[in-house]
């Protein structure tokens, strides 16, 4: 409902008599007359006010009262609101040069505008810090007399602590991108020093991960190299990048290319949504993060108009075939090869003694035929699913293969149930890898063969009553490409002992910490490697050092029983910093301890409280194998001596921890 701004009325019903509601949107925070508008001598000029360009507006003026209420105002303001607000001084007919509007920009952590005529130039030694990327321009035009006004708006060096939309739901993700969001050319600057721009950044998360996640790889200069793009154009800023995207139509996308400071190059995806403007960063699969300071901004624009999703086909199909990994396969545990070692084999999970060496031969000749690896799983004498210990060796070779620009069939004589869990687990490595599935499904007192498709280009399957060539000539495709790419450094990276990469790992941390983190997202082998790319960015290669030169299991502990903080709680703090990516480095194949991996991520599941005992402890059972007597000792141990450093407050979690792991 809008109410007129009127004497008094108005005023009654907010609960201090200060804080006004504006009929075009925002408020209006009047510092002089408390509860009697009329006298209040700003009263034309708010009246007078144009609709915000882009943004809910906060109204006051600025006196010690105004900034108290202002800062009350914002203290209860969520950051879904704080997030679109716009401050707009009153009284500054005299106008304000950048550097004062900066000031008022960081003094609570909002943008602020005026009009462009009440800029002034600034004087010597009054120059606004970054002021090609903070200082933005704001044409309105008047829908009625077809009149363009300008207005300036300055974002804080450091924006609201508070990040809109973090963790959204489903639903309020959904519901926010069929909306226009409320404020354009949104820059801010985030508490860690790098820059997002348009919208906001948890939105983006929600909204466009899924599609980023699936894509599954950084872009780089190969990927401009190869696309059909407009010339590179320079940009001074961020601002002049966003008002670019914000007058580009809808479903166009661009790259940015930004270097910063140092030297290292980022390329990130520019969508122009017809309601917003999103950058992407697919190596992260995130909103982009954007290096502060001086940059270079380069702008390539990409042809047509066409929905995220096609464009991202264009761009995998654009890439040219990385050179063909050379290194040999670091088997996963419980893989098996049981043919020739050449570059079609046939690989066994689980028991390889019981699959039938009548079989093994026959395979080995349909895996030449259609010059593709076939693995086997799930092959028991009884129809059970595939386990979840298979899925991941699973993951592991598909990826591998994919560096050597393989895409096997995967054949299991187990269970395909669409309603199980475990299938669930086996479609989703599936799906992530392209890869086709060759299964029996019942057909009366019997079996049928058939095909899981792993696109949705492969056609209708064949059925046969006998497993047969057909069926894997099907299941291969033609010319099928893997899912993902990567560079032969990232590949090498993960495939190669953390113990022989130590030494050389700080040169190359940034370059390949993206390709390595998605790698690691469809392959659990890999995220080892990732974890220690992270160890080594957050300043933490002496922790990784004395892990892998000692015994993992002791030397982890100790590590996080030994992270300095002033208080408990800075210490748990640091704990839970180190947990998830200690429990990654546990189970890589350097260590292969997966008793610690499962008892470090029991621990950090109940310390960030993601999940109920419940959910743990099945988790936990699921490494019960690994989880010996000798294991559970050892870890409860750790454990107990861990907490005894911790808040007290907390020391209920890490005795939960123990029970679990006695439990399962």
């Amino acid at each position: 409902m809008t109410l007129p701004i009127t004497s008094r009325s108005l005023a009654e019903l907010c609960a201090d008599g200060r804080i006004v509601p504006l009929p075009g949107g925002g408020v209006w925070i009047n510092s002089r007359y408390r509860g009697t508008l009329d006298a209040d001598p700003f009263l034309d000029e708010v009246l007078s006010l144009s609709r915000s360009p882009g943004g809910t507006p906060l109204v006051f003026e600025l006196d010690d009262l105004g900034a108290k209420l202002i800062a009350k105002q914002l203290g209860r303001t969520p950051p879904e609101a704080l997030d679109v607000m716009v401050q707009r001084p009153l009284g500054m007919a005299a106008g304000m040069d950048a550097y004062a509007l900066g000031e008022v920009a960081d003094r609570f952590g909002i943008p602020v505008e005026i009009p462009h005529e009440q800029l002034l130039p600034s004087g010597p030694g009054r120059e606004l810090d970054q002021i090609q990327h903070r200082l933005v321009t704001l044409p309105q035009r008047d829908p009625l007399t077809n009149e363009t006004k300008v207005w300036v708006r300055v974002v804080p060096a450091v924006g609201h602590p508070a990040q809109a939309y973090e963790n959204a739901s489903d639903g309020v993700v959904r519901a926010q991108a069929g909306v226009r969001y409320p404020i354009s050319h949104r820059i801010v600057y985030r508490p860690d020093g790098s820059v997002q721009l348009g919208w906001s950044g948890g939105l983006v998360d929600g909204w466009y991960g899924p599609a980023m996640a699936r894509f599954g790889r950084p872009l780089d200069d190969v990927d401009i190299a190869a696309a059909t793009a407009s010339p590179a154009v320079d940009l001074p800023g961020y601002g002049e990048l966003m008002r670019r995207m914000e007058s580009a139509p809808g479903n166009r996308q661009a790259f940015v290319e930004v270097t910063d400071s140092s030297g290292d190059v980022s390329v990130f995806l520019a969508h122009r949504d017809p309601l917003h403007v999103a950058f992407l960063d697919l190596g992260w699969s995130r909103a982009a993060r954007f290096p502060a300071g001086d940059v270079r901004i380069r702008l390539i624009g990409l042809p047509g108009t066409m929905s995220l999703a096609e464009r991202l086909d264009r761009i995998r199909e654009a890439r040219p075939p990385a050179e063909l990994l050379a290194a040999p396969i670091v088997w996963p545990r419980g893989a098996t090869l049981v043919g020739p070692d050449v570059p079609t084999p046939v690989v066994v999970l689980g028991d390889a003694d019981k699959v039938l060496q009548d079989l093994v031969e026959q395979l080995a000749g349909w895996a030449e035929a259609i010059g593709q690896p076939i693995v086997v799983a799930g092959h028991g004498r009884t129809p059970r699913p595939v386990p979840g210990g298979q899925v991941r060796a699973l993951r592991s070779l598909l990826s591998q293969f994919g560096f050597r620009w393989k895409v096997p069939v995967v054949l299991t004589f187990g269970a395909v149930d669409d309603n199980r869990p475990e299938t669930a687990r086996l479609y989703g490595a599936l799906d992530d890898f392209h890869v086709s599935l060759v299964h029996r499904v019942p057909a009366g007192f019997d079996y049928r063969w058939t095909v899981r498709p792993g696109s949705t280009a492969d056609g209708q399957p064949p059925g046969s009553a006998q497993l047969a060539l057909p069926l894997l000539v099907f299941a291969a495709g033609k010319d099928r490409r893997p899912a993902s790419a990567s560079t032969t450094e990232a590949a090498t990276f993960v495939s190669t002992s953390l113990t022989t990469l130590l030494g050389g790992l700080g040169g190359p941390v940034k370059q390949l910490a993206p390709w390595v983190h998605q790698i690691a997202n469809r392959d659990p082998e890999a995220a080892a490697h990732s974890a220690a790319l992270q160890l080594v960015a957050g300043g933490h290669q002496d922790i990784l050092s004395k892990v892998l030169a000692g015994n993992p299991r002791e030397r982890i502990f100790e590590s996080l029983a030994g992270l300095g903080g002033d208080t408990p709680v800075d210490h748990q703090r640091g704990v839970q910093t180190l947990l998830p990516l200690l429990s990654q480095l546990a189970g890589g194949f350097d260590l292969k301890d997966l008793a610690s991996q499962a008892a470090l991520t029991a621990l950090n599941d109940l310390l960030g409280g993601t999940k109920d005992h419940a959910q743990i402890l099945k988790e936990l059972s699921d490494s019960k194998d690994y989880l010996t007597d000798q294991a559970r000792v050892d870890l409860v141990r750790l454990i107990q001596n861990l907490a005894s450093k911790m808040p007290k407050e907390d020391l209920k979690k890490y005795e939960v921890a123990t029970q679990l792991i006695l439990t399962c």
